[in-house]
């Protein structure tokens, strides 16, 4: 019998597996690869697929992605069921933590998810971590202009420029102040296809997506003092929830002196305290 609860994590930008190894304590989870992945390495028939989703790549475009991760969510979720009913319980309790684009990707597929019949005995806590959603301060058109100026700046840095050099220059960004020096396993052919095709993706408004979803049982905000731009996102998202009338119920807390990678043993050890109070 399974004595901790179940929880999936998504990862960020230049993220992985391991950065959710503080939950191993306290959850038995199961963390999502979301980098793009060579097209013979793909878990589905790629000829099922729309033409308009194809890119002339060896690397999957960020639509491949989806269908790969939401192929692994639902059969992890079918295991976790499987699990809950052996342990003679009707429903099962499932945590989805998401780290900043990791966010973006779980919501892509929620939707597609919650039409599978069996998991509507499924109810989800999300814990999001530094994560967008999708509220604007200025207008659409502006955030994106912005946003592509920055993928055009990266992808002209990274012609000549080697891995370190790259993750210099990305730290050296406003959002992560204070933050701890950043290491990866993406290969620089990985970071330019972000660049180049998966950040152009937009992000949508997450408060219009949760707002009475009947199978999410509680929300958690978490985001860093230092990070000012997902700082203001998630006091938006607060704004936009209480003064509506959805019955979702949302909590939200601030981690001093960190910004946006939220991710160090103590955070965990935060977050996990507030989820369990």
């Amino acid at each position: 019998m399974n004595n901790k609860p179940y929880a999936l994590a998504f990862h960020g930008f230049l993220g992985e597996a391991r950065d959710f190894k503080n939950l191993d304590d306290q959850f038995t989870y199961f963390a999502l690869d979301l980098k793009p992945i060579e097209h013979n390495k793909l878990f589905f028939n790629q000829d099922s697929l729309d033409s308009d989703v194809r890119l002339n790549t060896n690397l999957e475009s960020w639509d491949q992605m989806l269908i790969r991760v939401l192929n692994q969510t639902e059969k992890t979720l079918n295991d976790i069921l499987f699990q809950s009913q052996n342990d003679n319980q009707d429903t099962a309790q499932v945590y989805i933590f998401s780290y900043s684009m990791g966010t973006k990707v779980f919501m892509s597929i929620y939707e597609k998810l919650m039409d599978i019949k069996n998991f509507k005995n499924i109810k989800f806590k999300l814990v999001f971590l530094s994560s967008h959603f999708g509220i604007y301060n200025n207008s659409q058109e502006v955030e994106l202009k912005s946003r592509s100026e920055l993928n055009l700046r990266f992808l002209d840095l990274l012609k000549n420029q080697n891995l370190d050099f790259f993750l210099k220059e990305w730290s050296s960004l406003p959002l992560f102040i204070n933050d701890p020096k950043i290491e990866t396993s993406w290969s620089l052919d990985q970071i330019k296809h972000y660049f180049k095709f998966w950040n152009q993706s937009q992000n949508f408004d997450l408060a219009e997506k949760l707002m009475n979803q009947k199978f999410i049982d509680q929300v958690f905000v978490f985001f860093g003092e230092l990070d000012q731009k997902y700082k203001d996102q998630a006091l938006q998202f607060e704004y936009k929830i209480k003064s509506s009338i959805s019955n979702l119920n949302v909590n939200f807390y601030e981690i001093k002196n960190r910004s946006h990678r939220i991710l160090l043993k103590e955070d965990f050890q935060f977050l996990i305290s507030k989820i369990n109070s």
